[in-house]
C-alpha cells in the first residue's frame, strides 16, 4: 500500500520538520511505502510571510530581525543547511511538484493520502492543497493530527472547511478546540489524537536522528518563538538564580540580543541533544514542550499569545499539558517571573500519555486499513 503525506516541512522551524520526520518514520516502521508530497504553494508562503511582516511593521522587532539576520547570517545559513540535510536523510519525498496538474497526478499515484500534522488546517492560511480538494483526486483521504490553531473561525472559513472535508474517510485533529470547530460545521466530531512526534519514544528518536552526546555542564535551555520581553526577563533571572549557564536558541530578532550563550546554528540532532541534557527548559513552543516531555525534563512553558479568542494559538499547548496533568507548568502571557514547582513525576505523566498515544496509533492504523 502506498501512502502520500501532505504536510509542512523545510525552513527554520524545528517542530515543523520533526513532525514530518515522525509521521513518515512511524508509518514506515508499520511496513507501508510512504512518501511526502514535495510541494508547498508559493502563494501560501507569501501570505504567511506577509502576515508576519504586517504584525511587526513599525515595531522594533522589525529592525531587530534585520540586524540579527545580517550579524548572524553565516550561522543561520548553517542551521538551515543542517535541518535540510537531516530532513532529506530521514524522509522520502516524491518528485518536485511544479503546478496544480502535477499535484493532482502525483496524488493519484497513492492509495491513501494522510494530511498532517502541524497547522496545515489553520483557517487563516486556508488552501485547498492541504485537503487535496480536487474532484480529480481519487485516493482515500485521512487526516492525522492537523491543527486549526485557533479558537473560532468566521463564516467564509467555515464554508471552505466544510466543503473540503466532504471527501475524507477519516478525520482526526490535534486539539479539542479544533474538534469542536469541525463538529460545529460538519455535525460529526473528529477524534483528537497526539502530535506525531509522540508516535516515536525517546529511544526511537535517539536512533532515528543519532543524537550526539549532551553537554556535561548544567544549563538552562531557552527558546521562544516570540519576542516577549517578560519571558526573556524571567528566563535570565531563572538561570541566574540557579547558577546555571543560560543557553539560548534564537528564533526572532531580540532573542539574538539576550544575555546568555547564543547558539544560532543548531540543527535537529543538536536540538534534541540540548533538550535531553538540560536541567531546565523554558519556552513558548509547542514542540519544545513536547520533546521536554518525551525526554523527561523539567520545563516551564509560557503562553505564546494573549487569549483574545480569535487569533490565540495557545490551545495546542494547553491541551497537551491538560492531558499530561502538567497544567501548573503553563505560565501566563504577561509573566516575568517563574514560580518554581516540585519536580515532575514522569511515571505519572507516562501513564497518562501512554493510553492517548495507543489510541492515536489505533486510530491511524484503522483509518488506513478501513
Amino acid at each position: 500500500m502506498k501512502i502520500g503525506i501532505i504536510t509542512w516541512f523545510g525552513g527554520p522551524n524545528y517542530g515543523t520538520n520533526l513532525q514530518a520526520i515522525a509521521l513518515q518514520r512511524y508509518l514506515r516502521n508499520c511496513g507501508y511505502h510512504v512518501e511526502i508530497i514535495n510541494f508547498s504553494p508559493p502563494e501560501l508562503a507569501q501570505k504567511i510571510k506577509k502576515t508576519f511582516w504586517q504584525r511587526v511593521a513599525n515595531q522594533p522587532q522589525k529592525y531587530a530581525d534585520k540586524y540579527s539576520n545580517k550579524k548572524y547570517k553565516e550561522e543561520i545559513t548553517q542551521k538551515l543547511y543542517k535541518i535540510e540535510s537531516e530532513v532529506n536523510k530521514n524522509c522520502v519525498f516524491t518528485e518536485n511538484v511544479k503546478d496544480e496538474s502535477d499535484y493532482i497526478r502525483i496524488c493519484n499515484e497513492f492509495d491513501i493520502l494522510i494530511f498532517g500534522s502541524d497547522q496545515i488546517w489553520n483557517p487563516n492560511w486556508y488552501h485547498k492543497y492541504y485537503y487535496a480538494d480536487y474532484p480529480e483526486i481519487k485516493a482515500k483521504k485521512v487526516s492525522y493530527a492537523p491543527s486549526l490553531g485557533v479558537l473560532c473561525i468566521n463564516k467564509d472559513q467555515e464554508i471552505n472547511i466544510r466543503g473540503s472535508l466532504q471527501s475524507f474517510s477519516s478525520v482526526s485533529v490535534r486539539e479539542n478546540q479544533g474538534a469542536d470547530i469541525i463538529e460545529n460545521i460538519t455535525g460529526s466530531r473528529p477524534q483528537v489524537v497526539m502530535d506525531p512526534t509522540f508516535l516515536l519514544d525517546a529511544q526511537q528518536w535517539e536512533d532515528v536522528l543519532e543524537i550526539p552526546q549532551s553537554p556535561n555542564e548544567g544549563y538552562v535551555l531557552s527558546m521562544f518563538l516570540t519576542d516577549n520581553s517578560h519571558h526573556w526577563r524571567a528566563a535570565e533571572k531563572f538561570a541566574k538564580c540557579h547558577h546555571l549557564k543560560h543557553i539560548i536558541l534564537p528564533y526572532t530578532g531580540f532573542s539574538y540580543m539576550q544575555r546568555g550563550e547564543i547558539k544560532p546554528d543548531i540543527g535537529l540532532r543538536e536540538l534534541l541533544s540540548l533538550i535531553k541534557g538540560a536541567q531546565f527548559i523554558l519556552t513558548d513552543s509547542f514542540h519544545i514542550t513536547v520533546f521536554s516531555i518525551i525526554f523527561g525534563r523539567e520545563f516551564y512553558t509560557f503562553m505564546r499569545f494573549k487569549d483574545d479568542g480569535f487569533t490565540s494559538q495557545n490551545t495546542r499547548v494547553i491541551n497537551l499539558l491538560e492531558l499530561s496533568g502538567l497544567q501548573e507548568r503553563m505560565l501566563p502571557y504577561s509573566s516575568c517571573t517563574i514560580s518554581e514547582k516540585h519536580n515532575i513525576n514522569y511515571d505519572e505523566v507516562t501513564n497518562k500519555l501512554s493510553n492517548e498515544i495507543s489510541k492515536s496509533k489505533q486510530y491511524l492504523n484503522e483509518a488506513i486499513e478501513r
